[in-house]
C-alpha cells in the first residue's frame, strides 16, 4: 500500500516550528489511533511511505501526524480509508 499527503506548512519561520517529518499510523478501526498505531519510529523526511504489512481483503484507516522542529507532533490529517484487493 502506497500513501502520500501533502507537505505541511511550518506556522512560522522559527526554527522550533520548522517541519521534522511525518508518522503515519494505521488502524483496523475508522478514527482511532493511538501510539500502538504508528508504523514508523522515526519522522519520515519525504511525502510518502509504503505499507508493506497489509493483508489481502484488508480494509484499513490511515492518518499521519507531521512533528516540528520542537518535537511536538500536529494533529490526524484528513483520515484515508483502504481496502487492499486480493491478489
Amino acid at each position: 500500500m502506497t500513501l502520500s499527503w501533502n507537505a505541511s506548512i511550518p506556522r512560522s519561520s522559527v526554527k522550533d516550528d520548522a517541519i521534522l517529518g511525518y508518522y503515519v499510523y494505521r488502524s483496523g478501526t475508522s478514527n482511532s489511533y493511538d501510539d500502538s498505531n504508528q508504523l514508523n519510529s522515526e519522522p519520515l523526511p519525504g511525502t510518502q511511505c509504503i505499507d508493506r504489512t497489509v493483508a489481502p481483503r484488508g480494509k484499513y484507516f490511515y492518518v499521519v501526524r507531521a512533528i516540528a522542529g520542537n518535537k511536538k507532533k500536529s494533529g490526524n490529517s484528513n483520515e484515508a480509508p483502504a481496502t487492499i484487493p486480493f491478489p
